[in-house]
């Protein structure tokens, strides 16, 4: 939120910009960050923060998006109602362990592997309180939306090459030269195995939403989380 980002900035910003502050870049970025935190925050400077090239096709991305308020939602849609939508789940299990890897150490105030089973139950229980189901995003989004797309993590995971040229096709731009790194992997998180009775916990949680997910879509993966489920369950 835009208090929230002031402040942060006002705490970091002699560490990003003190030593190379004039060097072109650096000059750049801090102006970038000035208009992100003090200009307005309304539809009519949102453009500000991108180049202003007829050339080049902008955007931004953060899961943040997902969880914007239905009027937000309908602001934006009458504002610019051509902006291309793109939606990138994951498996509700995995996301929510991904999740609580990020964050319940923070949240509870207590080191990772001291957490108990109880605790991460009561977390989980918080977290899927808080989620919106994806259908029910996808419907929201695609009813103000008319360019709407609607991929998944797995696909990235697979062949990031072709889920590149995917999104390239949906965004109308030329996939030819496509970047060499997209297999690197950025901010890696915590790295921990999800115990099979946690797993067994979101797996109840989120079983009802994959199955709802998987009848509306088209794509292989929402069938196959819910086959993990089915044969987790088996004895």
């Amino acid at each position: 939120m835009p208090g929230d980002n002031r402040r942060s900035f006002e705490e970091d910003i002699y560490v990003r910009f003190k030593q190379n502050i004039f060097k072109r870049q650096n000059r750049a970025a801090l102006w970038w960050w000035l208009k992100f935190l003090f200009l307005p925050y309304t539809f009519d400077t949102y453009p500000c923060l991108f180049p202003r090239n007829p050339n080049l096709l902008s955007g931004d991305i953060t899961p943040n998006y997902y969880f914007l308020k239905l009027d937000m939602i309908q602001q934006l849609s009458q504002y610019n109602p051509n902006i291309r939508i793109m939606l990138i789940l994951r498996n509700p299990v995995e996301r929510a362990w991904s999740y609580t890897r990020m964050d319940i150490s923070g949240c509870l105030q207590k080191p990772f592997d001291d957490i108990s089973y109880s605790e991460f139950a009561q977390y989980f229980d918080r977290l899927h309180c808080w989620w919106k189901p994806y259908l029910h995003s996808i419907r929201v989004w695609k009813e103000h939306f008319q360019q709407v797309y609607v991929g998944y993590f797995d696909a990235l995971q697979e062949n990031p090459y072709r889920f590149y040229e995917q999104i390239c096709d949906f965004l109308g731009i030329d996939s030819s030269d496509s970047p060499q790194n997209l297999k690197q992997v950025v901010y890696r998180g915590r790295v921990a195995v999800l115990p099979l009775e946690l797993r067994k916990y979101l797996n109840r949680q989120y079983t009802t939403e994959i199955r709802e997910l998987a009848e509306w879509s088209n794509g292989p993966y929402p069938e196959k989380w819910l086959k993990e489920i089915e044969q987790e369950r088996s004895p």
